[in-house]
């Protein structure tokens, strides 16, 4: 298997477990916190901008720390928050917990796409670059569709099987 299959194969599994937490949270704040159009819309808000915010550092923490170093904590922080929001699913403990995360996952795209065209030719970067936009976006009408099962059964288990995802 070639690193580029790899690299294709970890962005389609990480962006699955991505938007299953990024869109279902909005279907889990209904069903299980209550919450209305406004409350989700001002959440989803938050998550934007902390999102274009979070994206700006990525290049210090690669360059820091190296691109799978950075990658690898960017994980295992998106994990433990994922994990602090299920044991806490609460109102503002949760929309915390999904700001710290969408600037962890800022942070971590931008490093996965440039080692995805790292060292290419033009023309190989843009192949490459084309195959990583199919491996993230075939992902996210079928996890956005994985969502309303998982928090039908599992509740606030939505955020555990993302966790498993990112592992």
């Amino acid at each position: 298997m070639t690193y580029l299959t790899r690299l294709l194969i970890f962005t389609f599994i990480e962006e699955f477990a991505t938007v299953l937490v990024q869109r279902g949270v909005y279907f889990y704040t209904r069903e299980a916190l209550g919450f209305g159009e406004n409350e989700n819309l001002l959440l989803a808000l938050c998550m934007g901008a902390v999102y274009v915010i979070g994206a700006l550092p990525s290049h210090r923490a690669a360059k820091g720390l190296g691109n799978r170093r950075a990658v690898l904590c960017l994980l295992a922080g998106q994990i433990a928050v994922l994990a602090f929001v299920y044991h806490w699913p609460r109102g503002w403990m949760l929309a915390v917990g999904f700001l710290i995360f969408s600037g962890l996952n800022a942070m971590m795209w931008p490093i996965v796409e440039s080692t995805v065209s790292a060292g290419l030719t033009p023309l190989g970067a843009s192949r490459a670059i084309g195959k990583f936009n199919i491996a993230w976006s075939v992902s996210v009408p079928l996890s956005v569709w994985a969502s309303g099962p998982i928090i039908h059964h599992l509740a606030a288990g939505l955020f555990l099987c993302a966790a498993g995802g990112m592992v």
